[in-house]
């Protein structure tokens, strides 16, 4: 592997720092995605009638939606490997399938999910 010329150091150390807080920034979304409930309410809730301390579901395709803008966020980062990304391919178009964004979600969907979750988080904590 070559030197980095003369000069370049600053450039690279703020791609570097660039690169750890986006790092810190996807983990801190992941992980509040994770805290909203697995539990699916009875009634169905509308945004504009939640509150800010209301209980989150991740049964709302909010919820779905955001793990695919934030994966694609850590993705254009450099912090999730193309390996990665075509292992779960079909995961990925699942969510974006606009039949699957209607449907109701099941107690199976958000078990696949939290678990697809937990390996973005792994992923990018280690990448």
């Amino acid at each position: 592997m070559g030197e980095i010329p003369s000069g370049h150091e600053q450039e690279i150390a703020k791609l570097e720092g660039k690169k750890e807080k986006a790092r810190q920034d996807c983990l801190e979304a992941f992980h509040k995605l994770m805290e909203f409930s697995d539990e699916i309410p009875e009634q169905k809730i509308v945004t504009r009638d939640q509150k800010p301390d209301d209980i989150r579901f991740k049964v709302r395709t909010s919820w779905f939606a955001g793990i695919v803008v934030w994966l694609q966020f850590a993705w254009s980062e450099g912090l999730i490997p193309r390996d990665f990304m075509v292992k779960n391919s079909d995961t990925i178009s699942m969510i974006r399938d606009e039949e699957f964004k209607r449907k109701m979600k099941t107690q199976e969907d958000i078990k696949k999910m939290t678990k697809f979750l937990d390996e973005i988080i792994e992923c990018v904590s280690t990448e």
